[in-house]
C-alpha cells in the first residue's frame, strides 16, 4: 500500500491517499491495534492534507488512539486547530466532532451540559 500511495504526480500526494490513511488508521483502531493507528491518522493533520474532508472528519480518531496508548497530549494540536475553525464555521456537525474530541480526552471526560449544548448547536 505504501508504494501505491507514493505514486503521486511529482511532489503531489497520490490521489486518494488521505482516504487510504484514514481507512487504515480506523482499521487499526477497530482491530485493537492502537499502537499503529497514529502513524496513519496523524498524516491527515499535515498542512498539505488537512483540507480534505476525510482529514477534517477524522480529527477525533487520533485523539482516541492517543488516549488508548496512554499519551493523550500527543494528539492535542489537530483538535485545537479544528475547534478554532468549528467556532467560526457555526456548523452543527463540526461542533459534534469537537464534542467527540473533548469527551475522549481523559482530562475532560463526559460533561453533563453536553445534551443542552447539542440542542443549541443543531438548530
Amino acid at each position: 500500500m505504501d508504494r501505491a500511495l507514493a505514486r503521486g504526480a511529482g511532489t503531489a500526494m497520490a490521489p486518494g491517499a488521505p482516504w487510504a490513511y484514514w481507512s487504515q488508521g480506523l482499521l487499526e483502531l477497530g482491530l485493537g491495534r492502537a499502537r499503529s493507528a497514529p502513524d496513519r491518522l496523524l498524516l491527515l493533520s499535515g498542512p498539505s492534507v488537512r483540507h480534505h474532508i476525510c482529514a477534517v472528519r477524522s480529527v477525533p480518531d487520533p485523539v482516541e488512539a492517543a488516549v488508548r496508548l496512554g499519551v493523550p497530549r500527543q494528539a492535542d494540536e489537530p483538535p485545537a486547530r479544528f475547534e478554532e475553525w468549528a467556532a467560526r464555521s457555526r456548523q452543527g456537525w463540526a461542533h459534534a466532532l469537537v464534542a467527540r474530541c473533548r469527551c475522549r480526552h481523559p482530562t475532560n471526560g463526559p460533561r453533563r451540559s453536553a445534551p443542552r449544548r447539542r440542542r443549541r448547536t443543531c438548530r
